[in-house]
């Protein structure tokens, strides 16, 4: 019987109001792949209407990893991450077919 190898796994991490965008960048220089859902809405502006990306969930985005006691403190040292969600036995990877789910409902508009 051969041992399993692991696998990346979805993890949601809990940032900072309005870091979502700046945890992204980090995260992405650190060579993590990053997952963060927007949509597009119009500016409530006075003198212009724009539109921009809004985080779908705001303060939250999600990291694919496996999630290694070094890769657990180089995302929780990135400025802007309060957490990584989980319960008391430890961070709890997001299914991956609910992130697939995600990325179909962003890519439709």
């Amino acid at each position: 019987m051969t041992p399993l190898s692991p696998t990346l796994e979805w993890y949601a991490l809990h940032t900072r109001s309005r870091h979502e965008k700046m945890v992204e960048q980090s995260l992405t220089q650190k060579d993590f792949t990053v997952f963060l859902p927007t949509v597009e809405v119009k500016s409530r502006r006075r003198d212009r209407r724009k539109l921009y990306q809004k985080p779908l969930f705001p303060g939250y985005l999600f990291v694919e990893t496996l999630l290694l006691p070094e890769h657990h403190v180089a995302i929780r040292r990135t400025p802007g991450v309060a957490s990584i969600l989980g319960h008391e036995g430890g961070p709890t990877p997001v299914p991956r077919d609910q992130v697939e789910s995600l990325r179909v409902l962003v890519g439709s508009g």
